[in-house]
């Protein structure tokens, strides 16, 4: 077989194509650009070495007139569009895909090439699938299928769907080649479709997966319409779906079978995307001729959307056909749906033809499979956005181009009847170049513009974060010469302006002004968004046109209904206004699109204007969860019988126990026990399995005294809940609570064998729990079973070793019991724990002076080598021994202590403080003013450390230094009248000679 030549604008139209699902599909501004400038230049050279080769000659397809149309569709429909920039980015990514398409049919002639442009895009293809599922979590084919952070496979592309749309188009292409192939190569070519289709379903897209099964019954379908080679393929088919189930059982097939099990149920597995669907059919109802404009979709649909996705931003429609119909309108969904009919209807009737069997059956499989590629995406795109991702619309042109050659491009039977030949003069030529040249150059210039354009102002956005705002208007400036007609380059410049109101009322209204001419700029380019008028209506009200603010905010409502932010502003401006009743409609509206946190909020500005209960309630929705937080409102501010009212009436709306048992709650915090009871008995009537209110029923008998009847029902919830009537982790925890709260009811009543009777049945049933245990030990002891609770409290502080409490009340034990030797030893542990715990010191203390011990601290020294939680801990602890040692003024060992935390922590100016003092003590001057220098050093700012140094100068002698750090000292705090007092002693002093000696 003769070697195939690859020419180098294959190669570099190879380089695209593989470009773009590394590249993350090219959603991000950069990588488009790059694509396209890679295009227009591809285009170029093509065009440019075809003319000066001999004749331009462009074939023709059967769908060049419905595309023809379809372009003249979108072009009227782009002129008139409510919002024309947006649709700059559709508009490129359409003319790059129709370019590679073209460049394809009058490139790629021949068997071999087109043979070879399938194997390259396959075996990229399957090399890409076969790394996302080696690289999934780090780990071997086989072993796991989640990705990290998520539990989908999508490789480099942001998005599971995406990644499944880039697959769906070459999946098929690996079965053509398949097919026509011999050897290693079909064997190579089979595995890799396998390992594809294994990816694609392990991405656990629902719609990826059922455009796989689509595009299986369309490669089937196909192949019996044409009747040729059926029973190779059917084997063949076979044969891909057998493995495919084997691979995708090996790989682990559970988690596909749950994501699938979704779809049992439709209606509420794509539940917001029916809204979204609802939404967008009202939008073409509206427009229905020629749509609203290319790529405004995400501006015009704010119009049409409800609550149930108020708190979305909705960017595309999730199907491409009613988003098309949409944005193009019925005119151009017509239009694209007449290329696809074309485009399937001509491809399959010319591969059926018999006389095409015997000149090139190689085409066959390859057209088949292309096509079914092309079906596969297409019935993705019902239910997602896979034509926005550019990279995979692009491999969809490719697959397309590659049917429509499979099906006329024959090297041998091409009709010259289906090409146009352009001959030109020399001067023609030269006129034709020039051309091409301009219109790539102005196109490169189109497209980099936009780049440039989003470049500098994603500069700016960083610039106005930092509050750099001479920076911003700098970039904003060059975003403005790059691509002066975004409406959102307006809107940043405004918010700038806002953000940097200061200074005089005159210097404020000026800024004001620009900021409003900034927002009026941004709505004339894109008058259909919300926010402009939300924003441009803040300002007008800040300037004090009431009235225009007001038709601002309402002109923002119709345009974004589910906003909240013009409802709350149109509350303000209204209750300012001293219409309370309109003020609470517009609030209630705010709070109902999910702003349940701004209750407090609202509330406090309406109880501004007119706090009586009836005003306020009118903006609170009616909805339980707002019912019992304006409740929770009221009893904050003292207002507790209209909070109760709340309370009952939530319970009216959601009778569910959580709202009985916040009625009951309720009635508690008001101290009503005795309603409390009655309307919590009428509530277990009607909910008795509820654990809160059984509990709550508890807590109210014992404020009433009935601590024998509280005992039972704690007894009961906690046998309950152990024997697994009211089994869950949560009540698990909740059952060792009631165990300690029956066992304190009974030490209440002095009851301390009932008490540590429950305990110890507690403590079997829940061994984990310190709490029970220290509580046993402390009611053991009241039953002097000494050596048992000894026990107990060992274990307790087992349990829990950083509990100070229990370690003190160990110590307290051993104490008591004539132990002062272990008792010692605890509490010194306790002070380990926590260094500054004044009753482990006191009682060490105490027993020292009372037993005589002696006070040897070197286990604390040593205790320094311990690592601390934190820095702060340790220095304490240093602190504290240097402290007891100088209670029994041993100075020395006080230093020692201090020197040792110093070589610990070089930079921690405390100690240095705190040794200065000590050898001020011990009298020796300069290494006191030594170390209180260093702590000054190191801690610069505490006022006390320079009076200190100031005195410490003074007792030296050097007066004048002392007053200089003294005034440093007032500089820090103005109101030390250490300070003062001290400097106007120096100033009475009669001034010294060994003043002004040198230290």
């Amino acid at each position: 077989m003769r070697q195939f030549r690859t020419f180098p604008h294959e190669i570099f139209l190879f380089l695209i194509l593989f470009f773009g699902p590394i590249a993350q599909g090219l959603v991000e501004v950069w990588s488009i650009t790059v694509v396209h400038i890679a295009v227009i230049v591809l285009l170029t050279v093509s065009l440019l070495f075809s003319l000066y080769k001999g004749t331009l000659r462009l074939h023709r397809t059967p769908v060049d007139l419905p595309i023809f149309l379809f372009c003249l569709i979108a072009s009227f429909s782009f002129s008139t569009s409510v919002y024309p920039y947006a649709g700059r980015a559709i508009i490129y990514q359409l003319i790059t895909c129709l370019a590679l398409f073209y460049f394809i049919i009058n490139t790629f002639r021949s068997t071999r090439k087109i043979y070879h442009l399938c194997r390259m895009i396959v075996l990229f293809s399957g090399i890409y699938a076969v790394l996302a599922l080696i690289w999934t979590d780090g780990s071997l084919l086989g072993f796991k299928i989640y990705s990290k952070g998520q539990y989908d496979l999508s490789f480099f592309f942001d998005n599971h769907n995406h990644f499944a749309g880039y697959l769906e188009t070459t999946i098929w292409l690996a079965m053509g080649l398949a097919t026509v192939s011999r050897g290693a190569w079909r064997l190579l070519l089979f595995a890799l479709g396998i390992l594809m289709a294994a990816a694609l379903v392990f991405s656990l897209s629902r719609g990826g997966i059922i455009g796989l099964i689509a595009g299986l019954c369309f490669y089937l379908a196909a192949f019996v319409y044409i009747k040729e080679q059926r029973p190779k393929n059917l084997r063949l088919l076979v044969a891909f779906t057998l493995l495919t189930f084997v691979a995708l059982v090996w790989l682990g097939i559970g988690p596909v079978a749950d994501r699938l099990e979704t779809l049992s149920n439709p209606l509420l597995a794509g539940k917001t995307r029916l809204e979204i669907w609802k939404g967008t059919l009202d939008m073409i109802s509206d427009r229905p001729v020629i749509g609203w404009g290319p790529g405004t979709y995400q501006f015009a649909f704010p119009l049409y959307q409800n609550e149930s996705t108020a708190g979305y931003h909705i960017i595309h429609a999730f199907n491409d056909y009613l988003e098309l119909a949409a944005e193009t309108g019925l005119a151009g969904l017509t239009a694209a749906l007449c290329v696809l009919t074309v485009l399937f209807v001509s491809c399959l009737q010319r591969l059926r033809r018999e006389e095409y069997h015997y000149f090139q059956p190689y085409f066959q499989p390859i057209g088949i499979a292309a096509l079914a590629g092309c079906f596969s995406f297409l019935v993705h795109a019902g239910i997602d956005y896979n034509f926005h991702i550019p990279s995979n619309a692009i491999f969809f042109a490719v697959s397309a181009a590659i049917a429509v050659l499979s099906a006329y491009g024959a090297a041998g039977e091409m009709n010259e009847a289906g090409c146009m030949d352009i001959n030109l003069s020399r001067i023609g030529k030269q006129i034709c170049t020039i051309f091409i040249l301009l219109v790539a150059l102005l196109s490169c210039a189109a497209v980099l513009s936009l780049y440039l354009g989003n470049r500098y102002i994603e500069e700016t956005a960083a610039y106005y974060k930092n509050k750099e705002y001479d920076n911003a208007a700098v970039s904003m400036q060059k975003a403005l010469l790059f691509d002066p007609v975004n409406s959102e380059y307006f809107r940043i410049r405004g918010d700038m302006l806002l953000d940097q109101i200061s200074g005089s009322w005159q210097k404020q209204e000026a800024r004001l002004q620009q900021a409003l001419s900034w927002y009026e700029k941004a709505i004339r380019l894109c008058p259909i968004k919300g926010d402009y008028f939300t924003r441009k209506g803040l300002v007008l009200e800040w300037i004090g046109k009431i009235t225009k603010a007001e038709d601002a905010y309402k002109k923002a409502l119709r345009r974004y209904p589910v906003s909240p932010e013009p409802y709350y502003r149109l509350g303000s401006l209204y209750l300012r206004s001293m219409e309370q009743d309109k003020a609470a409609q517009y609030f209630r509206r705010f709070l109902e699109l999910g702003k349940q946190g701004e209750l407090t909020r609202v509330l406090d500005e309406m109880g501004e204007a007119d706090g009586r209960y009836g005003t306020l309630k009118k903006a609170v929705p009616e909805t339980a969860p707002f019912r019992r937080a304006f409740a929770a409102y009221l009893f904050a501010k003292g207002r507790p019988w209209p909070a109760l009212h709340e309370l009952e009436f939530a319970f009216t709306l959601e009778p569910t126990p959580q709202n009985a048992l916040a009625h009951v709650r309720g009635l508690f915090r008001s101290k009503d026990f005795t309603a409390a009871l009655e309307q919590n008995t009428t509530y277990l009537e009607r909910f008795p399995t509820s654990l809160g209110l059984r509990e709550q029923k508890a807590r109210i008998l014992e404020r009433l005294g009935r601590r024998q009847e509280a005992v039972f029902i704690y007894r009961n919830l906690q046998q309950a809940v152990y024997a697994g009537e009211l089994f869950s982790q949560a009540n698990q925890k909740k059952a060792a609570a009631y165990c300690i709260r029956a066992a304190r009811l009974y030490a209440a009543d002095r009851r301390w064998q009932e008490a540590a009777a429950v305990l110890e049945q507690g403590a079997g049933q829940y061994p984990g729990n310190a709490k029970i245990q220290y509580l046993l030990g402390m009611y053991l002891l009241r039953l002097h079973r000494k050596e048992q609770a000894l026990v107990a409290l060992k274990r307790a502080i087992f349990l829990a070793p950083g509990n100070v409490q229990y370690r003190y009340q160990l110590g307290e034990e051993y104490r008591q019991a004539g132990l002062y030797q272990n008792a010692v030893e605890e509490w010194k542990k306790c002070l380990d724990v926590k260094p500054g715990f004044a009753r482990c010191s006191a009682a060490i203390k105490k027993v020292e002076e009372e037993v005589g011990l002696d006070r040897d601290l070197i286990n604390y020294e040593r205790r320094l080598a311990v690592q601390f939680t934190t820095k702060d801990e340790a220095v304490q602890y240093s602190l504290h021994i240097a402290e007891l040692y100088v209670q029994d003024e041993r100075y020395r060992d006080a230093e020692t202590v201090l020197r040792k935390g110093i070589e610990k922590y070089p930079q921690e100016g405390r100690l240095y403080y705190t040794l200065g003092i000590y050898l001020r003590a011990m009298k020796r001057g300069k290494e006191a003013l030594a170390a209180l220098k260093k702590a000054v050093f190191f801690e610069y700012e505490r006022a006390e450390y320079r009076y200190q140094l100031g005195e410490e100068y003074r007792r030296n002698g050097f007066t004048q230094k002392a007053e200089e750090k003294w005034r440093i000292c007032l500089e820090i705090r103005p109101d030390s009248k250490r300070c003062k007092a001290a400097i106007s002693g120096i100033e009475v002093e009669t001034e010294s000679a060994s003043a002004s000696l040198p230290y």
